[in-house]
């Protein structure tokens, strides 16, 4: 039966009515699509699939996260356990040049005669197969296609070298996007085949394996068990795209712990692998997100961006002091949307604890862009007067519960203490706010007009100016804040 082109037409229209009413929206694209001319409706919205040939079931892993807990006799007893993958990471144990020089040297020998795989990042070097990895450049704040592009020039000179008996590994960084997550490391191993097969070299794809390292630039200290999330996300998405070495870190990782909480986090690292591999089934179908829309654009995303910089590394046309600048100003823009809360993190630019108390490991007290959180972090371990700041809500509560809930998590931020009190008229709130180090209002706009600083610094919930009064409000750079609150409460010594 053969359908005209204007029943087709019609049909067309029909079906983009109803997507839309299902997309809520009155205008979806049903015509992008990567390489089709298909004129079926249906057909023309789905992406072309791009299919990875290989797709690998990934052994349980360990990260030695502290110098103090290694030994050959704890590792033989996590492999005896079920863990096949071992990586020692120079950069999260916080071990100098020299220092990873003398372990390889001491334990180069015990590393070759051990089952297990060991996986030596950096200056640890030589106790197994060669890692690539771009840690380097994304301690400068790299965004993922920097990543990508750079691990690829990396490979493309190992792939170009005598020396591939040993094959070779590449570290990519996993992130809490879980869909971005996915695309990136399909993007990574389709310009890898892309790369042998224009080299002659299909041969060794056999030899090259890819590590999903742990979302580390998304790990907190305060709220620390929201790490484990955060870890499973990263799990998930590694399994779905079929890396041969999954990460899975402590969510303790930052913070020092007592001996069996530290054994519960490990533990916990481990029981998620097991639960996302055994129980969800995810590492046991061959490349489950083969097909997806949203994942194979993405897909096409990073493979264009990520191409275009490995050539430019590949003909130098981008120095290393322009590489930099580019990561720097990636870092700048996530900096930005972090301290604007554009960007959250749970239990550091919001939704904080006030109470929770936490010691952070030497390791991490560093200046580098490794994390989103660690400014915040540092900001409220080392304010030591934790003093109460009083927010007097002057009308109905349930009109102002919003303006209260935002106000109340702004400065808990920093470990402060939040006493709030409903008054009927300001003239009441202005008597229990001039006895307050630091004092709030929180009001409607109509009622901006009668406050003013009673406290000795005073807040008003809102864009309104007001003399002596400080604003808070969404959409501002609540670090600066915050940072600004930190350093007067210091300069008075109060508690």
């Amino acid at each position: 039966m053969t359908i005209s082109q204007e029943k087709l037409k019609e049909l067309e229209t029909k079906w983009q009515g109803l997507v839309a009413q299902e997309l809520k929206t009155d205008k979806p694209n049903l015509t992008k699509s990567v390489g089709l001319d298909l004129r079926a409706p249906i057909l023309s919205y789905q992406a072309q699939a791009t299919h990875c040939r290989q797709f690998a079931t990934a052994p349980l892993s360990f990260t030695l996260t502290r110098a103090e807990d290694f030994s050959w006799e704890s590792f033989q007893e996590l492999y005896q356990q079920g863990v096949y993958d071992f990586i020692l990471d120079p950069f999260v144990l916080g071990w100098s040049t020299q220092e990873c020089r003398s372990f390889v040297k001491a334990h180069r020998q015990a590393a070759q005669d051990f089952a297990g795989r060991i996986w030596g990042l950096g200056d640890l070097y030589g106790l197994g197969s060669q890692v690539l990895h771009a840690q380097g450049l994304t301690r400068w704040g790299a965004h993922g296609v920097h990543e990508l592009g750079l691990l690829i020039h990396q490979f493309i000179q190992w792939a170009q070298s005598n020396d591939k008996a040993l094959g070779v590994a590449l570290a990519v960084e996993m992130e809490t996007d879980f869909f971005k997550s996915i695309a990136k490391k399909r993007a990574l191993s389709l310009m890898l085949e892309s790369v042998l097969e224009t080299l002659g070299r299909l041969d060794l794809s056999s030899s090259v394996k890819i590590i999903a390292r742990a979302p580390l630039r998304s790990f907190t200290a305060f709220d620390c068990h929201s790490n484990i999330l955060r870890n499973a996300t990263a799990l998930s998405a590694a399994y779905l795209s079929g890396c041969d070495v999954v990460e899975s870190l402590p969510f303790d990782l930052l913070i020092k712990l007592d001996e069996a909480q530290r054994i519960q986090a490990q533990r916990l690292s481990l029981t998620s692998q097991l639960v996302l591999q055994s129980e969800s089934k995810l590492s046991e179908i061959n490349d489950p997100a083969y097909g997806s829309f949203t994942i194979e654009t993405l897909t096409e995303l990073y493979l264009k961006e990520a191409w275009t910089f490995m050539q430019q590394l590949q003909t130098q046309e981008l120095s290393e002091a322009a590489v930099r600048e580019l990561a720097e100003k990636n870092w700048q823009d996530l900096t930005v949307q972090f301290n604007k809360r554009r960007l959250v993190q749970s239990g550091v630019n919001d939704f904080a604890l006030p109470q929770a108390h936490v010691e952070l490991h030497q390791r991490w007290l560093k200046t580098d862009h490794v994390r989103l959180g660690r400014a915040f972090e540092e900001l409220r371990v080392k304010l030591e007067n934790k003093i109460a700041v009083r927010v007097a809500l002057v009308g109905t509560y349930a009109s102002l519960q919003a303006r209260a809930n935002f106000t109340k998590n702004y400065f808990e931020l920093l470990g402060l203490t939040v006493e709030e009190r409903v008054f009927s008229s300001t003239a009441e709130a202005r008597e229990w706010l001039s006895g307050a180090s630091v004092g709030t209002w929180v009001t409607s706009d109509q009622l901006h007009a009668e406050c003013f600083a009673v406290s000795q610094r005073t807040y008003l919930a809102g864009k309104t100016s007001v003399s002596g009064c400080l604003n808070i409000y969404a959409g501002q750079d609540v670090f600066s804040e915050l940072k600004a609150l930190a350093q007067w409460i210091e300069a008075r010594g109060e508690r």
